[in-house]
């Protein structure tokens, strides 16, 4: 009930706020019917989703190659133990 009674008294917001709140209603508005600035907003945005993907594949990618190594390696180091086991027989 009190935010009610300081709703009507004016007492939630400041009136600079209001102000601030009005203007950024009206910046959205004329934003929303910009179509030009919405095709490139939306051309920043898949751009951006772009970017984080190549990102994630080329960090995929490393952490493949580093796995795929390791792997090799192991497998070459077991060959190498087992061809030293036979020269001893």
């Amino acid at each position: 009930m009190n935010l009610l009674k300081e709703a009507k008294e004016d007492k939630l917001l400041p009136k600079d706020e209001l102000k601030k709140y009005t203007s950024d209603i009206k910046n959205f508005k004329i934003i929303a019917e910009d179509k030009t600035l919405i095709k490139k907003a939306k051309a920043k945005l898949i751009k951006l989703e772009l970017e984080n993907m190549l990102s994630e594949y080329n960090s995929l990618r490393t952490e493949y190659t580093q796995t795929h190594t390791e792997i090799e390696n192991q497998v070459n180091e077991r060959v190498n133990i087992a061809n030293d086991k036979n020269k001893k027989k």
